[in-house]
């Protein structure tokens, strides 16, 4: 079914781009928590669904570093708020808000005085290998996620939408979405690959990604890393949810479904699934 295919879809989908667009705009910050707890952080994310802990992996990157840095916490759901840059993750911490997940991360680092787990070469290492996920393999990810725009139905009965909205919303929120994406991979990228480039560039980044690994448990070795809470983020986001290119790809390399497992067990034992 076409997205555009009737003037009552134009007229849906423009009401929601309009809708986005207001809810959206970059407003300064206000603070949300104002009954603040000294020292816990207060974290605006995605709702959690039924196959994964988080659908966004930078939402999950910041919970995971908060987990194995045993840094007191609060969920705070949402999915219509946005930070100061119109995004999520954001949070608030002693009364400020702190937003962009590097620079949360960054700051967390420094407020709770995190120390590295690994020598100063794995340190490089993991700094590199979780910016190329985040800057580079993210955009791959988002170009397989889109590729199959049914896989929206499952996104949108996570968030609970009702059943019976799905057949409606989910040809408006895939072409929005799908349209909204590929500009995003196409500037991240430099411009849009064929199908077989795009799956080339995914296999080296998993590639190099095993090649590092090697026989480690994690980036650090054996304690997890500020490192690793990106990159699991960016792997189980697309590995989890639902059957795609993606987890086919990572399925090839068993050492790298054995990394998410590991990081999984010890940081979500219970509660990484509904």
């Amino acid at each position: 079914m076409s997205c555009c295919c009737c003037p009552v879809t134009l007229i849906v989908a423009a009401g929601i781009a309009f809708f986005l667009y207001k809810k959206f705009t970059k407003k300064p910050a206000q603070l949300r928590e104002t009954n603040w707890k000294k020292d816990v952080v207060y974290l605006y994310q995605f709702p959690q669904v039924k196959t994964a802990r988080n659908l966004s992996p930078f939402c999950l990157k910041i919970e995971t570093f908060l987990r194995i840095n045993k840094i007191s916490y609060e969920l705070r759901d949402t999915v219509l708020a946005r930070s100061e840059h119109g995004l999520l993750p954001f949070i608030e911490l002693n009364g400020e808000h702190i937003a962009d997940s590097k620079i949360i991360e960054q700051r967390l680092i420094a407020h709770f005085d995190v120390k590295p787990v690994g020598t100063e070469q794995d340190e490089a290492v993991g700094h590199l290998i979780s910016r190329a996920f985040d800057l580079h393999t993210f955009f791959l990810f988002i170009h397989f996620k889109i590729a199959e725009p049914e896989k929206m139905i499952a996104l949108l009965s996570g968030f609970g939408l009702p059943k019976i909205l799905l057949p409606v919303l989910v040809p408006i929120a895939a072409c929005l979405f799908k349209r909204k994406a590929n500009k995003k991979v196409s500037g991240a990228l430099g411009g849009l690959y064929s199908e077989s480039d795009f799956k080339s560039q995914l296999k080296l980044d998993l590639q190099a990604l095993d090649t590092v690994l090697s026989d480690k448990k994690y980036l650090g070795g054996d304690k997890i890393s500020t490192h690793d809470c990106g990159v699991f983020g960016q792997l189980t986001t697309v590995y989890y949810p639902f059957d795609n290119y993606c987890k086919d790809a990572i399925d090839e390399f068993p050492r790298l479904v054995k990394y998410m497992e590991n990081i999984r067990e010890e940081v979500f034992p219970r509660d990484f699934t509904l």
